[in-house]
């Protein structure tokens, strides 16, 4: 697997969507077993929530290595946030707490995630279009 550019928030809300959509949706941890039971590491075919998704996209497979802080994917993650804040009404979730909670199946997060891939795509995907 190729792994995109942690600044590129159409790349990895896209790539994280295909994940989810191929191999399926996990709740209450980044990714784990088709049965439930999470793992530490990702390995490919594992179902993965949607943060657990966006790290795999960046090349992140080990859970241990999580600092939001310090994660380079804190643009894509502030731009999912964003979105999710505007469909509550300006009310602020977790993106974990949405997925985990709120959120009805994989079909609603790969959604998300799309629309969230498309309001960012760069304009070298826009030829064509009328200006």
């Amino acid at each position: 697997m190729s792994f995109t550019d942690p600044d590129d928030v159409y790349a990895t809300c896209t790539a994280a969507a295909d994940l989810i959509e191929r191999d399926g949706l996990f709740r209450r941890s980044f990714w784990g077993e088709p049965q439930g039971r999470s793992r530490t590491r990702y390995e490919p075919g594992m179902p993965l929530c949607t943060i657990g998704a966006i790290r795999v996209a960046i090349g992140h497979y080990n859970d241990l290595d999580y600092d939001f802080d310090a994660w380079p994917a804190c643009r894509t993650v502030d731009a999912v946030r964003e979105e999710l804040r505007g469909r509550r009404g300006g009310h602020d979730v977790g993106i974990g707490v949405w997925n985990d909670t709120e959120a009805a199946d994989a079909a609603e997060v790969v959604e998300l995630l799309r629309h969230v891939a498309t309001k960012n795509m760069p304009d070298e995907y826009h030829s064509g279009s009328p200006e």
